[in-house]
């Protein structure tokens, strides 16, 4: 009777053995089948898919992926001229996490995002711009996938291209971005959209790669997010809501070089943006924000004014680095203006008295010029720089982006700077 007990007692915990082992091996069949399902979806998209980083340093890009069966991917991007004309070709895998994970393996133009050197794309020392090289996927459709990156909680979307799009950015991947920049279609600074009823002023900065929405509702409000460029408009990383608006995305972009004026959809709804020469709306704190928020602040290309960007042509002064405007030069009670070049070690500019008065700010009572000019030419661009920076009147100013401030002469709308 002792040896049927036992016996039947071997045979249950057996049995029980068996239990259990299938019961593991089918979650992992599962996620073998989820994972082939990934890789299949990947590599069957005939035009690849455009991938839109948002990485937690508030830096963005748009990419383009064709990944194929042998777990090699061909990667093109908007981050520079280097990564905007030659295709890289790297290795990905999909693996089991805890959630299934894309792995971007060998180095790529998504790994320079994640430099820790600052020499090879000009970011955070230990950290680049925080981008991740391997993702959870968190959800999935047949033309989007949605992913979080396991390191720094980066965000991208991938979306399967079409072969108009996929044309359209092969083209020039930079466009997507300068398409905004061009002074002579946009020659006011001020940019109103309208949908529907409603009415914004809309700032794009490009280098800090936001979008700003400025409005009167009651007072002065503002929302600023990152923005990526597609092939056919812009992604906003949060949306924008006002009331029963929603703006996610504007797509179906269509820019009239000749009238200043832009032609978009938002949802369903058709909008327009039109260049104009006065503001909607005047942010009183700006300036005192600004004045007081950073040490200093710089400009790569000094002013635009009336369709022509850097009019006094710093940036063709030899090693030229950038203009730096300091609120508080030294332990001096004045501010400067200076052009820099030789990496920053070397600058000549000019001092003077920096005055908040209420939405404005105003720069008067010049003083002596100041550093090492390197001759004639140098010396009239520089000047040329700080007179137009002392004009009387005044500058709104206007934030675009964390630690990043445009200047907007009072006097004339088509004359500004942008600082960093």
């Amino acid at each position: 009777m002792r040896k049927m007990i036992t016996y039947s007692l071997l045979i249950c915990w057996i049995s029980g053995c068996k239990k259990e082992v299938i019961s593991l091996e089918q979650p992992d069949a599962r996620l073998e089948n989820t994972l082939n399902t990934y890789q299949a979806q990947l590599t069957s998209a005939e035009y690849g898919w455009f991938g839109y980083l948002f990485t937690p340093s508030g830096a963005t890009s748009t990419f383009l992926f064709q990944f194929d069966k042998q777990g090699r991917v061909i990667t093109l991007a908007n981050i520079n001229e280097n990564t905007a004309q030659a295709k890289s070709t790297g290795s990905y895998r999909l693996k089991a996490t805890q959630l299934p994970s894309l792995y971007f393996d060998s180095y790529s133009y998504l790994h320079l995002l994640a430099d820790p050197d600052p020499d090879v794309l000009d970011g955070t020392v230990g950290a680049g711009f925080e981008s991740d090289l391997e993702f959870s996927i968190l959800s999935a459709s047949s033309n989007q996938i949605y992913l979080k990156g396991n390191l720094n909680g980066s965000k991208m979307i991938l979306v399967r291209a079409q072969k108009d799009e996929r044309v359209v950015f092969e083209a020039d991947p930079l466009l997507l971005k300068s398409r905004w920049e061009d002074p002579k279609t946009f020659k006011y600074y001020y940019n109103r959209l309208t949908l529907g009823t409603k009415q914004y002023d809309i700032v794009i900065n490009t280098r800090a790669n936001t979008i700003n929405f400025f409005s009167n509702n009651g007072g002065f409000k503002q929302f600023s997010t990152s923005c990526v460029h597609t092939p056919t408009g812009i992604l906003l990383a949060e949306p924008f809501i006002d009331g029963d608006l929603r703006v996610e995305e504007f797509r179906d972009v269509k820019i009239n070089k000749s009238q200043g004026s832009v032609s978009l959809l938002s949802g369903a709804i058709r909008g327009n943006i039109q260049n104009v020469a006065t503001p909607l709306v005047t942010d009183p704190n700006a300036p005192d924000q600004m004045y007081h928020a950073k040490s200093y602040y710089v400009s790569a290309t000094g002013f635009t004014s009336n369709g022509t960007s850097d009019i006094f042509q710093v940036t063709t002064i030899p090693s030229f680095y950038g203009v730096i405007y300091w609120p508080s030069y030294g332990h001096s009670p004045y501010s400067s203006l200076r052009v820099h070049y030789l990496l920053g070690s070397v600058s000549y500019g000019q001092l003077f008295s920096t005055q908040i008065r209420g939405d404005k700010i105003v720069f008067s009572d010049p003083k002596s010029y100041i550093g090492e000019s390197q001759g004639p030419v140098f010396e009239q661009s520089t000047k040329g720089l700080t007179n137009q920076f002392l004009t009387p009147g005044g500058y709104y100013v206007f934030q675009t982006g964390a630690g990043s401030y445009d200047l907007v002469s009072v006097v004339d709308a088509k004359t500004w700077i942008r600082f960093q």
